[in-house]
């Protein structure tokens, strides 16, 4: 938009001029408003991501869902900088397991490799670099959901290995005291789910029973009361991966079953109890980890297609709607996707 070839610049205040200068640096164009960014190194599936001082951490995970060999790989990426680290490998390869951070440190819980399911939990500390073994959890498996509220993390559902079953257990570890604790079961036993926190209520969504077949649950827990209530459906019924940002949650991707990929993206508002689709992200994948920074969600690795299950690379960066960068399409704030680039 050019103000000054309409001949509206001579007539407006200093002032005004200035709110439509920081109206027009944040109502840029889709190719001005979204950099390619640096690849993951390690192109990898079923790996876990946190956030620690403004960094994701992607760790574990494995290259090739056929071979069942898991990874032990830490890679740290700052968004400020666009670069990534390696750190200090976690002690103990694995894949589909579950991550929270309280206090700074890094808490991966279950998973496994290959057929095996692991209760291992190992401590990593990003300001030593180092790793400590902690309190196994009761039950062993992965793909299920972790989620922090307070000072403890909470592990909901999951699989008992490759080959087994949904579990439907949830426990509350405390890592300050290093101990575990049985919760109220999930009503709907399964894995491979999407999982968000908003106004310190969890909420547990889609995933599965059996790999050929999704679901469209909804469930919320709600860790003061140890309570759970059923929440309207997902719009689609599918295996996915979820993320909240400013008190909605965002359910990215995933799969109908052990089929193709999907790009599609639906907002829940847990105020409001409603679904809304969203734009689709530009990757169909599944086995993906996202991971918020700064009210953006940054969605990384995975699968593209269950015909040829082998990691990728790829991070693509989403800005809801509304963010205060956003980017504005015909006057309007609109949601979009920015690829972040292949090395």
């Amino acid at each position: 938009m050019n103000f000054m070839n309409n001949g509206l610049i001579p007539v407006l205040s200093g002032l005004t001029v200035f709110s439509l200068m920081i109206m027009t640096s944040v109502c840029l164009s889709a190719d001005d408003a979204w950099a390619r960014k640096a690849d993951m190194p390690t192109e990898r599936m079923y790996l876990a991501t946190c956030l620690v001082d403004g960094k994701i951490y992607a760790i574990g995970g494995t290259a090739n869902n056929n071979n069942g060999m898991a990874l032990s790989t830490v890679e740290v990426y700052d968004p400020r900088t666009d670069t990534w680290a390696e750190e200090t490998e976690m002690p103990t390869r694995r894949d589909s397991m579950g991550i929270g951070v309280v206090n700074g440190k890094i808490y991966v819980i279950g998973g496994g490799e290959g057929i095996a399911a692991f209760s291992k939990v190992e401590e990593y500390d990003p300001e030593t670099n180092t790793w400590t073994e902690k309190s196994n959890r009761p039950v062993a498996g992965g793909i299920g959901g972790t989620a922090v509220v307070g000072d403890k993390i909470y592990t909901i559902g999951g699989k008992s290995g490759r080959a087994g079953g949904p579990l439907s257990e949830v426990y509350e570890y405390d890592p300050v005291s290093d101990t575990w604790n049985r919760k109220a079961d999930i009503p709907t036993a399964r894995y491979d789910l999407g999982i968000g926190v908003v106004d310190d209520k969890i909420y547990v969504i889609g995933g599965g029973k059996i790999d050929t077949i999704g679901l469209a649950t909804v469930e919320e827990y709600d860790p003061a009361t140890d309570t759970w209530t059923r929440k309207a459906d997902m719009p689609t019924a599918k295996f996915t991966k979820a993320c909240a940002v400013n008190g909605k949650i965002y359910v990215i991707g995933g799969a109908l079953g052990m089929a193709d990929t999907l790009s599609t993206v639906e907002e829940y508002d847990p105020k409001t109890d409603t679904w809304e689709e969203k734009a689709d992200m530009p990757t169909s994948r599944d086995t993906h980890s996202p991971c918020a920074v700064n009210g953006k969600i940054y969605v990384l690795g995975g699968i593209e297609s269950w015909n040829n299950p082998a990691g990728i690379s790829i991070v693509e960066e989403y800005t809801p709607e509304g963010w205060p960068f956003a980017v504005c399409h015909q006057g309007k704030l609109a949601a979009t996707w920015g690829n972040i680039k292949r090395r």
